[in-house]
């Protein structure tokens, strides 16, 4: 190629030689940006917190049971009937005296009768030999003979009588109807279960507690009340009764706790939970349970400092189901790490999200 041709080719390519490096130039030069601006808020630790604050918390022992009623009332068949009639239903309230049912026994009203005319027949020859007795009339031992019978008739009649009257059963308490075990015309027998009643008003838990405990207890110390099955089912009461004795197969000793009156939904037979209340702190630093992390069994949290987490030692005292008391280490109105700790360290950047 001539070298005047090739001299023009040269001058033609250059500049667009040094477009294309300039291009590739910038592009690199606009990644590097992109990148460093992207890398800035990634070395910050995104965390949610909460912030210490003072408040009321409990010591509690905790326990569990079965709700039951302070006063139940099994009512048993005493005489054998067919059932004539009923005149309660389950969940229906009661009072003493209530009729519940009525049984028909025929036999017993002929006992009855035969055993009225004969106290009334003895009643008037007692009478009869009391006055002649007085008169002189009538020797000691026919006046003893007479005696002896008349009481005799007057058992016999109160005997009937009572008979009689078990053909009609009748609530010995105030409460509700918790079970009907008969049905009408049914043929029952003495010892037979027909109703069951329980106070609903008054409902207590007893629970065992380890007889280390027992220098702690004190009767009137306040109890929650929870249902280990429904949510939301919860209901106050008191410690109301200690048992004066531990019981040595399980070391522990029994107390009574009495459920608070009122519209409970809490009924017989229901499992709860109780925490029993033994010491209350006021004005205690709480923290969620979730603040708190451990290293090698000593507790800590992360405590902001800025844009900054700082991990600080504490030292805990009373806690509950969602809180600790801190005795150390934060004071009020610090700002705690509550989520995202486990990926923090001492000094961390972190950047608090709502």
């Amino acid at each position: 190629m001539p070298r005047a041709a090739l001299a023009l080719l040269l001058a033609l390519l250059l500049p667009l030689a040094g477009c294309g490096l300039m291009g590739r130039g910038d592009d690199d030069s606009g990644g590097d940006d992109d990148d460093s601006a992207a890398e800035e808020p990634a070395r910050a630790t995104p965390v949610k917190v909460v912030v210490v604050e003072a408040g009321d918390i409990d010591q509690t022992i905790a326990s569990s049971a079965t709700v039951d009623a302070e006063e139940r009332a099994d009512i048993l068949v005493e005489v054998s009937g067919t059932v004539e009639a009923i005149a309660v239903e389950e969940g229906d309230r009661v009072a003493p005296g209530t009729l519940l049912a009525t049984l028909k026994n025929p036999t017993l009203r002929g006992e009855l009768q035969r055993a009225e005319v004969a106290y009334e027949r003895a009643q008037e020859e007692f009478d009869a030999l009391k006055g002649l007795m007085e008169q002189g009339f009538v020797a000691r031992n026919d006046y003893d003979e007479a005696a002896h019978g008349f009481d005799t008739a007057r058992v016999t009649f109160e005997q009937a009588r009572d008979s009689h009257g078990a053909q009609r059963l009748t609530s010995p308490i105030r409460g509700t109807i918790s079970s009907r075990q008969i049905r009408f015309g049914e043929a029952l027998s003495p010892g037979r279960l027909a109703f069951q009643i329980v106070d609903l008003d008054r409902l207590r838990v007893d629970v065992n507690l380890p007889e280390k405990d027992l220098a702690r207890l004190r009767v009137g110390q306040p109890a929650r009340i929870r249902s280990e099955v429904l949510e939301g089912i919860e209901a106050d009461g008191r410690l109301e009764r200690i048992s004066p004795v531990v019981d040595p197969a399980s070391g522990t000793v029994k107390v009574t706790v009495a459920i608070d009156r009122g519209d409970t939904p809490l009924r017989p037979g229901m499992f709860v939970n109780v925490d029993l209340v033994v010491d209350t702190h006021a004005g205690a630093l709480l923290l969620p349970k979730r603040a708190v992390v451990y290293d090698e069994g000593e507790p800590l949290a992360f405590v902001l400092r800025g844009d900054t987490a700082a991990r600080v030692p504490l030292e805990l005292g009373f806690t509950d189901r969602d809180r600790v008391e801190v005795l150390s280490g934060v004071v009020a109105g610090d700002r705690v790490v509550v989520v995202g700790q486990s990926l923090l360290r001492d000094g961390a950047e972190v950047r608090v999200v709502e």
